[in-house]
């Protein structure tokens, strides 16, 4: 239990041996009292239900991978945006539902950048996903742009 506390409260100094960007995105959650976790859990799981309900109808869900394009390396958002929340829209969710998700290369912007989308599949439904993962790949092999 004292461990803990003591990691719920860190010293400046442990503080300084984090990430800046998962120190920032993980500042808000100090102030959440137990009653906001047991409603975000609820959440949760009926977003769980909605989902399992939507692989009921459909094997996978095909999305985007990300709400932007590759942007450049250090910076922790894209231009125009102020959140990692605001670009990773279509990742966490999936993380929250234990649901399998396989990104994979499916082409580029018109600046040269890459894009992929993004496969996810029931839970516990891995090698579905991965089979659909590997089928694209075989019909749309990934290709280096030309320069």
């Amino acid at each position: 239990f004292d461990q803990t506390i003591k990691a719920m409260n860190p010293t400046p100094e442990r503080l300084a041996l984090i990430d800046p960007g998962l120190v920032e995105i993980a500042a808000p959650g100090r102030s959440h009292t137990i009653d906001d976790l047991y409603g975000a859990w609820a959440a949760r799981e009926q977003l769980c239900v909605k989902l399992a309900e939507f692989h009921q109808r459909y094997d996978l869900l095909i999305s985007p991978q990300l709400a932007t394009a590759a942007f450049d390396v250090g910076a922790q958002y894209p231009v125009g945006m102020n959140s990692m929340w605001e670009w990773i829209g279509f990742c966490y969710p999936f993380n929250l539902t234990h649901q399998p998700a396989a990104t994979v290369p499916c082409g580029f912007t018109k600046a040269g950048l890459p894009i992929a989308l993004q496969i996810v599949g029931p839970r516990f439904a891995d090698a579905l996903v991965l089979r659909a993962s590997r089928a694209f790949e075989t019909v749309r092999p990934f290709q280096m742009p030309v320069r």
